[in-house]
């Protein structure tokens, strides 16, 4: 008597590991897409990627009889891989689907679900017994009820595996970081400043106030100043703000007018700080009059 496994057990056990290695990484493929983008997830996300599309690939063209070596095993799946991407943004391409980490994640899992289902239909409509190895005794057929409750556990486990691949795919959905806009400084007007149509009259000498706004959407703190000058020659005292991200200032900008009746020109120019990058500037109008007697 020999205490060597039966053939057909070490083939299906051989099996099993074939389907269940990827039916895992399809799970965990969309789920690491979780991780922050850090040198940590290129590290455990590209060499799942490189290589297992093109396992599936050889699944879906060998099934789970025939083996290779490691090394040209994993040389021929990256090869597979490295062409099975152009053709998946190719095909998301005449779908009009936008390429982004979720429809690639989501072309993988696809091919590598379609893999595991055709590899158990395989084995499932296989009812003869596995030929067994020359050094290894050959082992009666098993019955076919055990063949289904394989072939129905091997069905639960890939359903199961479509469910958490699903799962994990809207996760990552709902967790990518949504793309941000380009960073920019709102510069304007406001209260009834943003309502002036005509230059407003003012006596000659008085103190104006302007009312302003700044909006910081550069996303980091922000410093600005702010500096006003009449007619290119007055100037007002400066103003310096420091805005976090999203954050809104409102305040006035006060100084005198020109003694001499006639129109005149208000700009005010608004800085980033320490560099004095220029951002933008507002010009106002104001007519000097006179005062009355």
């Amino acid at each position: 008597m020999s205490d060597a496994a039966p053939a057909s057990a070490v083939f299906d056990r051989r099996r099993a590991d074939q389907l269940l290695l990827p039916a895992i990484a399809a799970f965990a493929l969309p789920a690491c897409t979780l991780i922050p983008q850090t040198y940590v997830r290129a590290a455990i996300v590209f060499p799942v990627a490189l290589v297992l599309p093109g396992y599936a690939i050889l699944l879906l063209a060998f099934g789970t009889d025939r083996r290779l070596d490691w090394v040209p095993g994993l040389s021929l799946c990256a090869l597979l891989s490295m062409a099975f991407y152009p053709l998946a943004g190719l095909l998301l391409a005449a779908v009009s689907v936008a390429p982004s980490v979720q429809s690639v994640v989501g072309a993988v899992d696809a091919l590598v679900l379609a893999a595991l289902g055709v590899s158990i239909l395989r084995i499932r409509r296989r009812r003869e017994p596995a030929r067994a190895p020359r050094w290894v005794p050959a082992s009666p057929p098993r019955n076919e009820g055990e063949q289904g409750m394989s072939g129905r556990r091997m069905l639960v486990a890939v359903a199961v595996a479509i469910a958490l691949a699903g799962l994990g795919l809207g996760w990552a959905r709902h967790f990518e970081p949504r793309p941000v806009a380009t960073p920019y400084t709102a510069f304007y007007l406001t209260g009834a400043w943003s309502h002036v149509s005509a230059a407003p009259a003012i006596r000659g000498g008085a103190r104006l106030s302007v009312v302003v706004g700044v909006t910081n959407r550069t996303h980091r703190l922000q410093s600005y100043r702010l500096t006003p000058q009449v007619d290119g020659s007055l100037s007002w005292p400066t103003r310096t703000v420091t805005l976090l991200p999203g954050a809104t200032w409102t305040g006035p900008v006060r100084g005198p007018m020109p003694g001499d009746p006639g129109l005149h020109e208000l700009v005010v120019r608004l800085t980033m700080t320490p560099q004095d990058t220029p951002v933008g500037g507002l010009t106002i109008w104001a007519r000097t009059k006179l005062p009355s007697r």
